[in-house]
């Protein structure tokens, strides 16, 4: 396999004459060539493109992985993004079931399931690391790109966007905060999305267009970096600001959300909120398969009144399954809502 790192200086203005000229040099046998950050020269696609486009009986075909952490930047610079020629795969930070044997999964929800954090005995030093990416990537690394105009209000955004993680999004209140336009701030969002910083996730509605004109939770993709920006926006670290109930809902949301992706298995994602702030915390539709109506709990003792809205809402949808969701290790059912641990409903529902 040949290594194409855009980081390393060697790599850095790698043209594609270049580029071509050391495909053509690797020794015949090579079946791989992966390149790292392809955001960095979108213009290296285009000869991806021709070897890809080459005869399956051709001895110099190759086969490419590309990683990148901006397809945003791709898009806006009109790349060639290898429709119908490339699969897409998005690699997130681990989950429960890749964790290391020993590790308690309580970690994972203090400090979220980046690697290089996991991997990481001293808790110090797992600051210094959520810290330092927050810093580095969230703020100079999206301004480099030139995915935003002027980085100042991009700081001051994210830090408001953590501290909102999994509450309904509220642009114009985020815009005064920020003190930015709500246009700019929408867009801020779709960096978010665009670059897998977060998820978001619809309110939901029978009509596909409706659908889309509510506004959207939004949950950043790691638990360790929402507490590194609401802390750094107010002083201090991770003091555990952000409340247990919200961390494992966020835990639980991006367990099923990860897992369901690698698997490929095109779950759609919503919320339900009425009028009356009564709330289902996550509806998934499978294709082929019942929707779920999901409610999810901290409390390792769960009881009736948890299941409210589930036994509320479950008669108006048509073939659907309710659960709640929860640390309780015994299971129980009220009405038409199971109650399973967390654990064991993934198991049931994902299994390894």
């Amino acid at each position: 396999m040949s290594l194409v790192d855009l980081l390393d200086p060697a790599f850095f203005r790698l043209s594609p004459k270049d580029f071509q000229a050391h495909l053509d040099a690797l020794p015949e046998g090579t079946e791989w060539v992966m390149v790292d950050e392809i955001q960095r020269s979108p213009e290296l696609l285009n000869v991806v493109h021709r070897w890809i486009a080459k005869s399956s009986n051709d001895p110099k075909r190759l086969r490419f992985a590309l990683t990148g952490s901006s397809a945003r930047k791709l898009k806006r610079g009109g790349a060639n993004l290898l429709a119908g020629r490339a699969s897409v795969f998005n690699l997130y930070p681990l989950t429960h079931r890749e964790i290391p044997p020993g590790y308690p999964v309580e970690q994972l929800l203090k400090w979220g399931g980046l690697p290089e954090v996991v991997l990481e005995p001293d808790p110090t030093e797992k600051r210094r690391i959520l810290k330092a990416y927050t810093t580095t990537y969230l703020r100079e690394e999206i301004a480099e790109e030139q995915l935003v105009r002027s980085l100042e209000p991009f700081q001051a955004f994210l830090s408001v966007a953590a501290q909102m993680n999994g509450k309904i999004v509220n642009y114009s209140a985020i815009a005064k905060d920020v003190g930015a336009s709500t246009t700019t701030i929408q867009s801020y969002f779709e960096i978010l999305s665009d670059t897998l910083i977060a998820v978001t996730l619809p309110a939901y509605h029978a009509s596909i267009r409706k659908r889309q004109r509510s506004n959207p939770k939004v949950y950043l993709f790691d638990l360790g970096i929402v507490e590194a920006l609401i802390e750094s926006s107010i002083g201090g670290l991770l003091s555990g600001s952000y409340s247990a109930g919200n961390r494992f809902e966020h835990f639980i949301f991006l367990e099923i959300y990860r897992i369901q992706s690698y698997r490929e298995l095109n779950w759609q994602f919503s919320y339900l909120r009425t009028k009356d702030d009564a709330e289902i915390d996550l509806i998934i539709e499978r294709p082929n398969q019942s929707t779920l109506l999901i409610e999810i709990k901290a409390t390792d003792n769960v009881s009736e009144r948890h299941a409210t809205n589930l036994n509320r809402f479950a008669p108006d949808f048509k073939s659907a399954e309710a659960v709640l969701i929860s640390n309780d290790p015994v299971a129980k059912r009220f009405g038409h809502a199971r109650c399973l641990h967390w654990h064991a409903w993934l198991s049931e529902v994902l299994p390894s």
